[in-house]
């Protein structure tokens, strides 16, 4: 089997998913099949150096263009031009494809492709962004048409199967393979709650509309204001277009002493583990986040909004605690909740490290992604 993994962005950092996919191709070529990923250009090279490095063995594609910036045509064709001698003269069984633009365009070049299966990673629920029923049957359309030759889509969750089924893209075709984790690489290193006096929050991702952060904030002046509470400090990571808004309505709040706004950062494990008694995510969309993941490997618990998605790793309760959608009161509850409980919730911590090992670890992630792949090889490939 001689597959063609395009990671569907452009290198810009060696973290997780980095780590996952090469995983994955060195465990392939192992097994005595060939697994080569290619990424849609290199915006830093020492991240280039350190996937080869982690991966001597595989066959790694840095010299694709960059697809990605908007209202780009001329670099689209480009792309075009760059991946379709790659994927013809290879000899490929299999072409896997993750993020658009890229996949979008290698989709639509599948008549010319040869015997290639087509296989669609989708990493969230598809998000129509509008009200209008018009435009909501386009979107649909959009995705029916984007993935129309396609012949097996990964979903990261069930709710973005369950998405992609209302949009009209056939069940027979999808399957659920979970995001994992890299338990080797997220895990605690240090006892909780290190000595601190206050109760550390942690959110790790990119201030964009669609992960709620205003969430957060009002619930942090909720805690101050109505509840008297001066011992929580929630903690920031990740940068995006909407972090000077963010960091204006932290002034404006006056919660300058008890919100860190960090930007991107090298050293999230040390976070975690030196900072950080509780993950907390508002995102009111997402596919199954490796953030959440990464948190409950490292033996926190998880107060998370109550959306479909963070519902596949966290029961209410049990390993963390969800709260209602875009209600910042609820989550000022559910921190509470938290605070009052005499362990800072460590033991809910190691459940979750427990949870991640059984269920979200890289090596199933292997084995079931393989299975989808010979299933569909071999003509068998039934989807949910």
């Amino acid at each position: 089997m001689k597959i063609l993994r395009f990671m569907g962005c452009p290198l810009n950092q060696f973290a997780s998913l980095e780590r996952f996919i090469l995983s994955q191709a060195v465990e392939m070529n192992r097994r005595g099949h060939a697994m080569e990923v290619a990424w849609d250009g290199v915006r830093n090279p020492d991240a280039a150096r350190q996937a080869q490095e982690f991966a001597p063995c595989v066959k790694i594609h840095f010299d694709l263009p960059d697809p990605t910036p908007p209202r780009a045509p001329m670099l689209r064709i480009k792309y075009f031009f760059r991946v379709l001698p790659l994927i013809r003269s290879g000899g490929y069984d299999l072409v896997h494809l993750y993020f658009d633009p890229s996949a979008r365009i290698i989709n639509n070049m599948r008549l010319l492709l040869g015997k290639a299966r087509i296989v669609r990673t989708m990493g969230t629920v598809p998000d129509p962004r509008t009200t209008n029923p018009l435009l909501k049957k386009l979107k649909a359309w959009y995705w029916r048409f984007n993935l129309r030759n396609v012949d097996a889509v990964i979903c990261v969750s069930t709710p973005v199967l369950e998405a992609l089924a209302q949009r009209g893209i056939p069940r027979s075709k999808m399957v659920v393979v979970h995001n994992v984790t890299d338990t080797g690489h997220f895990r605690r290193t240090v006892e909780r709650p290190c000595g601190r006096e206050c109760l550390g929050l942690t959110f790790v991702g990119r201030h964009h509309e669609v992960k709620r952060i205003p969430v957060l904030l009002e619930g942090m002046r909720i805690l101050r204001d109505q509840h008297g509470v001066s011992d929580v400090v929630l903690t920031l990571v990740g940068d995006g277009e909407l972090r000077q808004e963010h960091e204006r309505m932290v002034e404006q709040m006056g919660l300058q002493e008890s919100v860190r706004i960090l930007g991107q950062r090298k050293d999230v494990l040390r976070i975690l583990n030196e900072e950080t008694d509780a993950y907390v995510t508002a995102s009111r969309l997402e596919g199954l986040p490796c953030a959440v993941l990464e948190a409950m490997a490292t033996e926190l618990p998880i107060i998370a909004s109550d959306i479909g998605e963070h519902k596949e790793a966290v029961e209410d309760g049990e390993n963390g605690f969800l709260f209602r959608l875009n209600d910042a009161a609820d989550f000022a509850e559910k921190v509470l909740a938290l605070r009052a409980l005499p362990d800072r919730g460590r033991e809910i911590g190691k459940r979750n490290r427990e949870k991640i090992i059984r269920d979200f670890s890289v090596q199933s992630w292997i084995e079931k992604e393989l299975a989808v792949y010979e299933r569909l090889l071999s003509g068998s490939f039934r989807g949910a």
